[in-house]
């Protein structure tokens, strides 16, 4: 049995790769990090798919701007789903003022984007063709031939606003991008967490976040040879006591694996303090929440642990930290 430290690090490098990205979240969970491998992702997107596993991919994030018609429609589309299925559409609307035709952003995760047209285009609703091009530039998250054949059956929004006079357009664009006020609502951030199962149960109850984390199901607590354990944070027990009153357990995990029982049903002795990893995804317009929360003195020592990291990272120029881990 090994003890290991609590730690949060940023993940960066994938603001215009979000097939990379989902696939290094979506990879904790089966603990296969090790088979990323360039040309990987696409696979691994396809199996997602195809298993039905879709949570993952709410870790990555597209950004459109659009012009003012264009948001019309689709927040339309949006606020069609929620009072039809009573669940949220999870895509962020804006507006830019300042020139003659408004324009917006749109954000939301990929899960979002493909769950609300799916569901529109049943319905034989129109989706602005200029959204259905725009998204089509991820082939491999996006199936838009669906949406396609249903937008050129239907009235679609690709022409002229008879009305307006405005026109219909949508773009990718990366979150740098943004002006400084939108910034924060419609650009997220993931991080590497490292914890016990205690504080990973805490974490979960964030709702505006998405989860991706290391499975004790389907993979085994040993598989790095040793057990790893998350020492409490306050002092109240040092490494010594924990290790040895955790040595039974440690020997009847392996015990229960030696004899061929599944890791679902050998997990039952596992302690709380086991560590696990997991990958969180918020807006940073919601990280700041998560921060107010989770920095308290009110919140559990090893939460604060997370936090404190978390806010170093994101938010440093307003602790005095001027190693930037987070840049724009």
């Amino acid at each position: 049995m090994k003890i290991i430290e609590p730690s949060a690090k940023l993940v960066r490098g994938y603001e215009d790769k979000p097939e990379e990205l989902i696939e290094l979240c979506g990879r904790i969970c089966y603990d296969s990090q090790d088979k990323i491998a360039p040309g990987t992702a696409q696979k691994f997107c396809e199996r997602l798919k195809r298993s039905g596993h879709t949570s993952v991919f709410e870790h990555a994030n597209i950004v459109l701007k659009v012009s003012n018609s264009t948001s019309i429609a689709v927040e339309r589309i949006a606020n069609s789903y929620e009072r039809a299925t009573r669940l949220p559409a999870f895509l962020r609307f804006d507006k830019i003022d300042g020139c003659r035709h408004k324009h917006h952003f749109v954000s939301g995760n990929v899960r979002a984007w493909n769950t609300v047209f799916d569901y529109t285009s049943k319905l034989y609703d129109s989706i602005p063709m200029c959204v259905i091009e725009a998204l089509n530039a991820y082939p491999m998250l996006f199936d838009v031939e669906p949406w396609k054949k249903q937008a050129n059956t239907y009235k679609i929004y690709n022409v002229r606003d008879p009305h307006g006079g405005k026109e219909y357009k949508a773009n990718v664009i990366p979150p740098s991008q943004l002006p400084k006020w939108a910034y924060e609502q419609h650009t997220t951030a993931t991080f590497l967490i490292t914890c016990d199962r205690g504080i990973s149960h805490e974490l979960v109850r964030h709702r505006t976040a998405s989860f991706s984390q290391q499975s004790t199901r389907y993979c085994k607590a040993n598989k790095s040879g040793e057990i790893e354990i998350i020492k409490p944070s306050d002092g109240s027990v040092s490494a010594e006591s924990l290790l040895d009153t955790l040595g039974d357990v440690n020997e009847a995990y392996n015990d229960a694996l030696e004899v061929g029982i599944s890791p679902q049903t050998a997990r039952c002795v596992l302690p709380t303090c086991l560590a696990t990893r997991l990958y969180m995804t918020m807006t940073l317009e919601r990280w700041r929440d998560f921060l107010k929360l989770r920095t308290s003195p009110a919140a559990h020592p090893d939460m604060r642990v997370i936090a404190e990291q978390i806010q170093r990272q994101l938010f440093p120029d307003e602790i005095g930290d001027s190693n930037a881990d987070w840049k724009r």
